[in-house]
């Protein structure tokens, strides 16, 4: 049986918008701006393979950047600068 597109996408953009939001939930948690992809994967229980592609795309968009290190990958969100009113 075949999959209509718009299913796949609904899902596709389901489960980034999942991704984000966990990524947000466990630095405001940590307080920090880096959280390992291991940690994020058990956290939203999904295979870190599919989190580390969504966190690729976030990288794309600029929402922060992936990182390697010796512990894994590891994706920090960028600081928001704040806003200077005239």
């Amino acid at each position: 049986m075949l999959i209509p597109n718009s299913m796949v996408k609904g899902k596709y953009v389901k489960e980034h918008l999942r991704v984000k939001k966990g990524v947000e939930k466990v630095v405001k948690e940590s307080r920090s701006s880096c959280v390992p992809v291991s940690n994020l994967s058990i956290e939203l229980r999904m295979d870190p393979r599919t989190v580390r592609k969504h966190l690729e795309v976030l990288n794309m968009d600029g929402v922060g950047s992936l990182r390697t290190g010796k512990a894994g990958y590891f994706f920090c969100l960028k600081k928001k600068k704040a806003r200077v009113e005239k």
